[in-house]
């Protein structure tokens, strides 16, 4: 008996080296507290982590038509899941090892002859929950005979959820404690969100850092100015009281001046002072006129 992390038994025991049949479900929880970021294009990973992420390391198988597209389980595997995700064309040449148990089986591809889920052998490893692209099908109006979910149907599997283009299906022995948990598709009680509203949150907290560190720094700058202003007044004082000293200065030899010009040797050597201007501007004239010759 394989138990989790909380010491539950997880519900599963080996048998014949193949499958796994069940015993008991341990208690199952829904998505963490945490936001879970849904990476399925139909939030197939949402409802699978709701119904089985309470389980250690709980193990999924993916069957895909084009190997090099994004699984639709990579969000579990970031939630600890672990699991396969191989193409549909090796599965006859490669099958999986029936060596662990399955909790999951998403099957991307349409498998109307039952090739698919006779490859996987999945009426003997009996996954708890199966994901299968298909139309919708109940007991009143099953699907072909012969296709993988009519074989599903048949082995006991109950119909919980069509989502548009996959069928969900709970392995009988596990009903009581699944069928709920998968019988509605994500909503806001899964407390999930987009890889386009996680990016977009990203970018917020990268905006409001990085506007965060722009008032740093304008807070910083306005410092700087501040101080860069109290020295400048500190200066400008400097200057004014200097300028102020020489100002008083040039008042008094504006007063000698004036002084002098009121004396009577001032008055009486006018007349010459001008006559001496007069000779000086004729001398001054007299050399332009030469040089110009």
């Amino acid at each position: 008996m394989h138990r989790n992390s909380t010491g539950h038994d997880t519900g599963f025991t080996p048998f014949d080296g193949r499958g796994w049949a069940s015993r008991r479900v341990g208690r199952l929880n829904r998505v963490p507290a945490e936001l879970f970021v849904s990476l399925a294009p139909r939030r197939e990973d949402v409802i699978l982590h709701r119904a089985l992420g309470g389980l250690s390391q709980p193990r999924f198988l993916e069957v895909t038509a084009d190997p090099n597209a994004l699984s639709r389980c990579v969000a579990l595997e970031s939630r600890g899941w672990v699991g396969t995700t191989v193409a549909v064309d090796s599965l006859h040449t490669q099958p999986p090892s029936s060596a662990e148990p399955l909790h999951a089986v998403l099957i991307g591809v349409a498998d109307p002859t039952g090739a698919v889920v006779g490859a996987l052998d999945l009426l003997t490893v009996r996954p708890w929950i199966a994901v299968l692209a298909a139309p919708a099908a109940t007991r009143s109006a099953p699907a072909e005979a012969a296709s993988g979910l009519a074989l599903l149907l048949a082995a006991g599997y109950e119909p919980a959820l069509f989502d548009g283009a996959a069928q969900y299906l709970v392995a009988p022995e596990h009903s009581a404690a699944l069928l709920a948990q998968v019988d509605h598709p994500a909503g806001p009680d899964d407390s999930f969100q987009t890889l386009e509203v996680s990016e977009l949150e990203r970018r917020l907290r990268e905006v409001e850092a990085e506007r965060a560190d722009l008032k740093t720094r304008i807070a910083a700058l306005e410092q700087e100015n501040t101080t860069w202003r109290a020295r400048a007044m500190e200066r400008w004082s400097e200057a004014a009281i200097e300028y102020a000293g020489r100002g008083r200065s040039n008042e008094a030899i504006a007063a000698e001046l004036t002084a002098l010009h009121q004396t009577l040797s001032w008055r009486i050597t006018r007349p010459l002072r001008v006559v001496k201007t007069i000779l000086n501007r004729s001398a001054r004239k007299a050399r332009a006129d030469a040089a110009t010759r």
